[in-house]
């Protein structure tokens, strides 16, 4: 029989058939095209998906014997958004994963909501190119797009919808969209909540290997010449999938992906969670689960490199004449997009450190392959931290052709590093899926026993791996060291566009013993002698420590009737992202829904609220002062986010933020705590 797998990527989707041995029959690609709407978006249509995937198919299967044909499944780019409305029509396109527009959503999950309850409810935090964040965008940004929402999928999960009329997913891919409780593989009724959907609007969960259909008889399978009983099979996420092909499923297993971007996969018959949530925790597709650690830059950086440094394409040249390995006194930190895992910090950039006047371009290559191997081995610390012990690992991607490079990769490591016979990682991963699914195997890891084939492996040497070991302790050191660069550092052409700015702005009023002011008044003053007042107010840019502007106005103008036009007049100093802070006196439903029209991040006292902030306050003291997840680093206070809803009636807000601190002050000795 013959199983096709679809590996649906971001430039491409590329399609494999094989038979029952693993034996590959043909391999075909299709690209179609990815759009930019705005900087930092990233979009496709979904219909090119399915029109690129059937001529792929037709392609594909041209030259068999069609009737072997047993069953499709898929390996998908992971994280994107597809929203379809009541009639199956896509809404808009799909939102990708490495779109960046989800800044602000992506810190409101993780500040507000809490890194904690997230991972209470998810096992994982937020990440800009999760699905939940992309839903919330939606949400805010096009309403009328929101409430057409009748169905939301996954990029794979749209061909098979089309294929079969199945509205599913899988686990291992519904685990990036921050939306599924990973450990009892259940959507999360709580992130239904926080998003706005319900569980209608969200696929039906299977394994990656269970059938969730067949194809529709007189569109599609009489289309490809195929039988009515062909089955489809659920699939998985794009690295879950990549896994499958390379064998790396069952317990202690691990592959590590030097693409362009690099991935260090760890299959696991057991959940865990790493507490600082520093590697993702998914369902993985062998029905159990897995830790991944991504870094966002790594054949990328070789590229780089390459091609735009050193204007040259010829890298095994390049490689040519490094031979000192575990010598190189030159640092590379491989984070020319950010990081993800484990520093999860995308203003952290790249840089070199260590050189001298006799560093040579040898070096220079050098530090570049072994800043990237340096940069997966800090994922691989977090596993081994919670007890998982890895011996060995396979390894894949274009960087996995470099002798060099997987030498680097065996001694930085201390493990023994497998090359497999065929390096198709989703495509593969998919068809063995299919294979399982149509009972050609009775699960995913006797699959892999069969078919994935071991061709190469490179060990670590004991004299060279004690040299790397040296050198990765010195490396671990540089980010931390230098991460306070990255806080205010900004790459575009604005210094304050990564940066949120509070402003401070309050307002009084004066008595005047002036004669005729035009600002001079009678109004109402705080003391009241009996002269006439007027009013200023003043705002105070609390990031840098000083005044930005003072206005004065009539004394006879209530200060609370000035706020939005103080506010606009604050903004227009360029600041792209800003807050404020301000007292009770500004505390009113009209001023509150001008600031959350403008998108305005605001702290404000509440007023006439007092029964309700002591009752908060009382029973949650004890809750949170000094609990570690609770601290904000860089401010000495503790905090609690205690989320009301509709508590203030007047306000027409779908909730309110209610924010408990504990302030510490020092004493002549050590620390104490006081609740405020």
């Amino acid at each position: 029989m013959l199983y096709i797998g679809v590996d649906l990527g971001t430039s491409a989707v590329k399609l494999l058939v094989m038979d029952e041995t693993g034996d590959i029959k043909k391999i075909v690609s299709k690209e179609y095209p990815l759009f930019f709407p705005h900087p930092g978006w990233s979009e496709q249509k979904p219909e090119d998906w399915f029109e690129k995937s059937m001529e792929g198919i037709k392609e594909l299967t041209a030259e068999c014997d069609k009737s072997q044909v047993a069953g499709i499944s898929f390996g998908g780019q992971m994280h994107g958004l597809v929203a379809l409305d009541k009639d199956d029509n896509v809404i808009r396109p799909a939102i990708l994963w490495n779109d960046g527009r989800t800044g602000e959503e992506t810190e409101y999950l993780n500040e507000v909501i809490g890194k904690d309850k997230l991972s209470e409810y998810t096992a994982n935090i937020a990440f800009a190119g999760f699905t939940a964040p992309k839903i919330l965008w939606m949400k805010k940004h096009e309403p009328e797009n929101f409430e057409k929402i009748a169905k939301i999928m996954l990029p794979k999960d749209y061909l098979a919808y089309k294929l079969s009329g199945s509205f599913c997913t899988d686990v291992s891919d519904a685990s990036g969209m921050l939306l599924m409780d990973v450990k009892n593989r259940s959507w999360s009724k709580e992130m239904m909540d926080i998003c706005g959907i319900t569980e209608d609007k969200l696929p039906k969960l299977y394994e990656s290997y269970e059938v969730v259909g067949t194809l529709k008889k007189r569109k599609f399978a009489d289309e490809l010449g195929f039988a009515e009983n062909v089955k489809v099979i659920a699939g998985a996420g794009d690295n879950a999938a990549a896994a499958v092909g390379t064998g790396t499923v069952g317990d202690g297993m691990c592959n590590i992906s030097l693409g362009t971007s690099g991935t260090i996969f760890i299959s696991s018959n057991k959940f865990g969670v790493d507490e600082n949530n520093a590697l993702h925790s998914f369902a993985h597709a062998d029905g159990h689960y897995h830790l991944m650690g991504c870094m966002l830059s790594a054949a990328s950086c070789n590229k780089w490199w390459n091609e735009e440094i050193l204007k040259t394409k010829d890298f095994a040249a390049e490689q040519a004449g490094i031979t000192k390995l575990g010598e190189n006194r030159v640092f590379y930190l491989p984070y020319l997009m950010g990081e993800r895992s484990p520093h999860n910090n995308p203003d952290a950039r790249a840089m070199f450190i260590g050189m001298s006047m006799d560093t040579t371009r040898e070096d220079m290559t050098q530090a570049v392959l072994e800043g990237v191997a340096f940069g997966l081995r800090d994922s691989l610390e977090v596993a081994r931290s919670l007890g998982i012990q890895i011996e060995r690992t396979k390894i894949c991607g274009g960087g996995a052709k470099s002798p060099l490079w997987k030498k680097m990769i065996a001694n930085i490591m201390n493990l023994k590093v497998d090359v497999v016979e065929n390096e198709e990682g989703p495509a593969l991963g998919g068809a063995m899926l299919a294979a399982v699914g149509c009972g050609e195997y009775p699960d995913v890891e006797t699959a892999a026993a069969k078919i994935v084939k071991v061709v190469d492996t490179v060990g670590p040497d004991e004299e060279l791996t004690a040299k790397y070991e040296e050198r990765y302790q010195q490396f671990r050191k540089l980010y931390p060291t230098v991460k306070c660069l990255y806080e205010k550092a900004d790459f575009s052409e604005n210094e304050f566009c990564h940066i949120k700015t509070y402003i401070s702005y309050d307002s009084t009023n004066k008595n005047s013993q002036a004669g005729d002011v035009e600002l001079v008044e009678y109004g109402k003053s705080k003391v009241d002698i009996g002269f006439p007042v007027f009013n200023y107010a003043m705002g105070y840019d609390v990031n840098n420590r000083e005044p930005l502007f003072c206005e004065k106005y009539p004394g006879s103008i209530v200060d609370i009737s000035q706020l939005k036009l103080m506010l606009n007049k604050a903004q227009g100093y360029g600041y792209k992202k800003v807050g404020f802070i301000l007292d009770r006196g500004y505390f009113s439903k009209q001023n509150i829904e001008h600031m959350d029209k403008c998108g305005y991040s605001f702290i404000i006292m509440v007023k006439g609220m007092a029964d309700l902030v002591s009752e908060l306050i009382l029973s949650n003291k004890g809750s949170f002062e000094n609990k570690r997840n609770c601290d904000m680093d860089g401010f000495g206070v503790y905090g609690k986010i205690c989320k009301m809803e509709d508590c203030m009636k007047q306000i027409e807000k779908s909730d309110i933020f209610i924010y408990i601190t504990a302030y510490r002050r020092k004493p002549l000795k050590g620390y104490d705590l006081k609740t405020s």
